[in-house]
């Protein structure tokens, strides 16, 4: 384990043409598109092209090596990508996604699924989109969770019962978090493919929600699997979701920073522009203050998150870092996202502006970084009785 370089973690300037490469994919897919969306029909709802288009382009798996027939992207390049693809006002909730569960193959799959899952993730040929950890009556509490994979001579049954299945209707793979034991430690995970189960044993059931990440319950009865779709060894599933875990709040982080620098932008143009009384309101110090406030909330969540990903790339332990990152960056995308809908007055609820819908997924993420605060409190209390 390497201490983290803290001056390359400030610098990430190394991922500029990345970052260039990202704005121009965007620029493909204006606000109308992702307007359109959510106008569509349920089933319609996907971002099928801005999707297909990131995997032509070789940045919907970065992380995944060479030798898979990946770019082997370290997770500051990623995490650029998250970043640069919500200050464009687009939305990366089906690339986070992905590359958090990615991430969990890559550092814990054994040989033989790697050859077989990561060069088709790479390639686009397979989506991994969906995470079944969370449990209508425990949620992310693996320790009470009560979904059961049973071991048999050719594999397990599963049974249980997930909820918040994100794009569970859109995606190849899944990652199923089960009990595999007695012991309530005792958990494995399991990449399914869904296609290979189809009606026999599993049932997806769509969640009307406010988002568009498409969320279902999953429900699995007596399915039964391979012993190739255990991931890793048996009964360390809680060690390969503090990956998960980790990489999801860099990334979220960072999709964060990048919402704060779509409001900055929305909101300051938009004080430079209204005139109102023979000024531009951004002259006054009503209008000013608060967009100045956020600005310089977003920079420390920015620096913070660049500290969280200095420690992963580093091999050190990062879940504190990565949640601390993810709860400031939450944070600050929802405070300017309400800055910037106060600036803009009655237009901020005209669509066109497209300051609502970004408001909403603001919301939306911040309600998601809420489970971290039981996580930051327990460790709280460690550090100051310890």
């Amino acid at each position: 384990m390497n201490e983290p370089n803290l001056l390359m973690a400030i610098d990430d300037s190394e991922y500029a043409d990345i970052r260039q490469s990202i704005d121009a994919i965007c620029s493909e897919f204006p606000s109308s598109y992702w307007r359109g969306l959510e106008d569509s029909a349920d089933k319609e709802r996907y971002p099928e092209k801005f999707v297909a288009t990131l995997e032509e382009a070789g940045f919907m798996s970065p992380s995944i090596p060479e030798e898979h027939e990946g770019i082997g992207l370290p997770i500051g390049g990623v995490a650029e990508i998250a970043k640069g693809v919500h200050a464009c006002g687009s939305n990366a909730a089906t690339f986070v996604a992905q590359n958090a569960l990615v991430e969990v193959l890559v550092r814990h799959a054994g040989d033989a699924q790697k050859a077989s899952l990561l060069p088709r993730l790479a390639s686009g040929e397979l989506r991994l989109q969906s995470a079944a950890f969370s449990e209508p009556g425990t949620g992310d509490d693996a320790s009470s969770w009560e979904t059961v994979a049973e071991k048999k001579a050719d594999g397990y049954v599963i049974n249980g019962r997930k909820r918040w299945v994100y794009f569970a209707e859109d995606t190849n793979l899944v990652l199923l978090g089960a009990k595999a034991g007695k012991g309530a430690d005792d958990v494995s995970l399991f990449a399914i493919d869904l296609a290979a189960v189809e009606g026999s044993g599993l049932d997806i059931s769509p969640i009307k929600a406010m988002n568009n990440n498409r969320g279902a319950e999953v429900a699995f009865n007596d399915l039964q699997i391979g012993e190739e779709c255990l991931v890793g060894e048996a009964g360390q599933g809680l060690v390969y979701l503090d990956t998960y875990r980790t990489v999801e709040c860099i990334l979220m982080g960072a999709a964060a920073v990048g919402d704060c620098e779509f409001f900055s932008k929305k909101g300051t143009d938009y004080a430079n522009e209204r005139v109102v009384f023979g000024n531009p309101i951004g002259k006054y110090q009503g209008i000013q203050f608060p967009l100045a406030r956020t600005y310089i909330e977003s920079q420390g969540a920015g620096m913070l998150l660049r500290m969280a990903i200095a420690h992963y790339e580093a091999g050190s332990g990062a879940l504190d870092e990565a949640v601390m990152a993810r709860c400031m960056a939450v944070q600050a995308a929802w405070d300017s996202a309400d800055t910037t809908f106060s600036t803009h007055g009655g237009f901020a609820f005209a669509r066109e502006y497209d300051v609502e819908r970004k408001w909403r997924e603001a919301r939306a993420w911040r309600n998601a970084s809420g489970g971290d605060l039981p996580h930051i409190a327990t460790r709280t209390l460690d550090l100051h009785q310890g």
